[in-house]
């Protein structure tokens, strides 16, 4: 199924609105502006329902927001994101000491930009339109710093090796790609493998969900081996969690946490803070026994 998105009014500046605009502006538009179909519906993510009335006025002040940093009528300043997210590709400095966006930033967002990103920062901000235009900047940010865009495995050998976190090319029977997480008996030396890991598996899946019209994953997360001897550092568990709520809003489908032991719960109290209620409504504890029984993943596997 494809899930298509659409504006609910005029895209383009009125020409009362364009004799406003200064001679030497250059204006540019997002994706979202230019696929703009007028008979296409705005829909949720992955759903059929349309957006609210109040959703897509909110859509539609991001998606003007965006413009108008591309057409530079408003200052990009680059956020202090996390150096060690900025990482994820080893001796990696690009941009390090940029304090405004860079013309490849403001090319990236141009085309990043696309009608599904926006309804999903929207979603992903709890349709805070705030926090909405801060979430699209900082993943550009952190995706060109980052160089997201050209990780591959021999980067990521060391990390993928672990076997922590990982794509098997496998899909639910949605067509959403499946994403495995394991905790090892015997951790990783270098904790920070996971997040790289996390990272890759991520992307993979991003591409294989799309070649199913599709946006989200389903992660199937095995704690067999879970224990306070076990568990990755409290900031990696942050961090991962950061990934998936905050530079990849709504890609989530559902987590279906496996064979979890009884300090689980323990553990599970000091993350829960962190991640937002629709997150929580995702995760999935169906418990040890039920863990070995396929029935308990007949509708998704």
């Amino acid at each position: 199924q494809t899930f298509c998105n659409c504006m609910a009014k005029p895209l383009y500046p009125t020409p009362q609105q364009s004799q406003d605009i200064p001679m030497n502006v250059e204006l540019r538009h997002c994706a979202a502006t230019t696929s703009y179909d007028e008979n296409v519906t705005l829909r949720y993510i992955e759903q059929h329902k349309p957006l609210t009335s109040e959703h897509i006025t909110l859509y539609s002040q991001l998606r003007q927001f965006i413009d108008d940093t591309l057409s530079k009528k408003i200052p990009w300043k680059l956020s202090k994101i996390s150096p060690r997210l900025l990482q994820i590709v080893d001796n990696n400095y690009k941009h390090h000491d940029e304090v405004n966006a860079t013309d490849d930033m403001y090319d990236y967002l141009q085309k990043y930009a696309t009608q599904e990103i926006l309804i999903a920062c929207c979603i992903g901000s709890n349709f805070d339109l705030d926090t909405a235009k801060q979430c699209i900047l900082d993943i550009v940010q952190w995706r060109v710093c980052s160089k997201i865009d050209d990780i591959n495995p021999a980067l990521f050998k060391n990390s993928l090796q672990t076997k922590t976190v990982y794509n098997t090319h496998q899909f639910d029977k949605s067509g959403h790609p499946i994403c495995h997480f394991k905790v090892l008996q015997t951790p990783p030396d270098d904790p920070w493998t996971i997040v790289r890991a996390a990272v890759f598996a991520i992307e993979k899946s991003i591409k294989l969900a799309q070649k199913n019209d599709l946006y989200q994953i389903l992660w199937l997360v095995d704690l067999e081996h879970l224990a306070y001897s076990t568990m990755p550092p409290m900031e990696i568990l942050k961090e991962v969690a950061n990934l998936m709520t905050y530079y990849y809003p709504e890609r989530l489908c559902k987590s279906y946490m496996l064979f979890t032991p009884w300090v689980f719960s323990a553990i599970f109290k000091m993350i829960l803070p962190i991640l937002p209620t629709k997150t929580q409504n995702k995760i999935i504890n169906p418990g040890w026994y039920e863990s070995e029984d396929h029935t308990t993943f007949k509708y998704d596997v």
